[in-house]
């Protein structure tokens, strides 16, 4: 009995890590233009349910990333921890590197006991030479 009740519990919490849901998430720019990106896949490195082992395969503008909780570590403060309330990845290219950053809001989820809610993603595209940077920024509102 005890077995199948810490199955469940592990089961549970595996859930209760996850922030995101498989499907598309879609916003608008602020020039107005549509927006949206879409999460194929979640997991966990080893099968061990943390959010530092959490992972998110998307896709955003036809380019594919695996994001993740930004890791935080502190050797003055001797902490190691992570940024809840963000996902982030990163890609090399050929002149420099693009990177995805989801900020996510837990405020409506504690209230409903539901996952966190994604508010705003960045695209962000720089080249090392000449130092250009650009960036698509988007408000998410809508799930699915």
């Amino acid at each position: 009995m005890i077995q199948k009740f810490s199955l469940l519990m592990l089961l549970v919490s595996s859930a209760a890590f996850a922030h995101l849901k498989i499907g598309t998430y879609a916003g608008v720019q602020a020039t107005g233009q549509a927006c949206q990106f879409t999460v194929k896949k979640i997991y966990y490195i080893n099968n061990v349910a943390h959010p530092l082992n959490e992972r998110v395969d998307i896709d955003v503008q036809g380019v594919a990333f695996t994001i993740q909780h930004p890791p935080v570590i502190s050797s003055e403060k001797k902490m190691a921890y992570f940024n809840h309330d963000m996902f982030q990845g990163i890609l090399p290219t050929q002149q420099g590197a693009m990177a995805f950053e989801l900020k996510v809001t837990h405020a409506a989820a504690r209230a409903t006991r539901d996952e966190a809610i994604p508010t705003e993603f960045h695209l962000i595209q720089h080249v090392y030479q000449g130092d250009k940077r650009s960036s698509l920024d988007c408000t998410l509102r809508t799930v699915r």
